[in-house]
């Protein structure tokens, strides 16, 4: 079970980042970008989530506003770099190592157009250290688990936005536009679709499945999960 602290925020800081958002909305061109993303994006666009789990537990945050490097700096001391890996050699690599103290911390951490996607299976260390990652930037991340244990989170300039399990009905109080017709907590809903499909209203950023399955820099950071 995740647990997060409490979520404080303003209406103000809430307000800032709709608009923000309503001012980064992708115009209509042709020749647009795979990772381009849409602020009115649904669940269908990632219904081959499923069938498609990238591990049992996993974590992808997506940042807006830092570099690769600043993502990495701030994610702990890389200790090797196992070069491009697909998602499934980055989850056996951490399995196939897992002792008693745990897994290590393998982290894919990929430039996506203007922003950094950091994949994280059988860790979480992105999620729980956005605070870091959001100095001067924004993010939207997603958490799961062998158990089904969810919950999505937005931050900005290192305050929390917002936070939510996704299988249950979001709070009212501190909602974002955003969340108007995703129908979290629906029954027979996608959980997965949702939630990805929220990432992408919040940074604008497309993961498609052709992307996600191409091989990525995969990182083993100090310490172990």
């Amino acid at each position: 079970m995740f647990r997060l602290p409490a979520l404080r925020t303003t209406g103000g800081l809430v307000l800032a980042l709709a608009c923000t958002l309503g001012a980064l909305a992708p115009a209509d061109a042709p020749g647009t970008p795979s990772w381009q993303g849409s602020p009115d994006v649904t669940p269908h666009a990632y219904r081959w989530l499923n069938d498609f789990r990238p591990a049992d537990t996993y974590a992808i945050t997506v940042v807006r506003g830092a570099t690769k490097k600043q993502v990495l700096r701030r994610l702990g001391v890389v200790r090797t770099e196992l070069g491009d890996l697909t998602h499934q050699q980055a989850s056996e690599y951490a399995q196939n190592r897992m002792n008693g103290w745990g897994f290590p911390r393998v982290i894919q951490v990929t430039k996506l157009g203007p922003a950094v996607v950091v994949f994280e299976p059988w860790t979480a260390r992105g999620f729980f250290k956005a605070h870091r990652l959001t100095r001067r930037a924004r993010l939207a991340s997603f958490i799961t688990d062998v158990d089904l244990d969810t919950y999505v989170k937005v931050e900005k300039h290192q305050t929390r936005i917002r936070a939510f399990d996704p299988l249950f009905r979001p709070p009212r109080q501190g909602a974002l536009p955003q969340e108007q017709g995703l129908h979290f907590g629906a029954r027979h809903s996608n959980v997965f679709a949702q939630s990805w499909a929220f990432l992408e209203r919040i940074t604008l950023i497309h993961l498609s499945r052709a992307w996600i399955n191409e091989p990525h820099p995969t990182y083993v950071f100090r310490g172990r999960n």
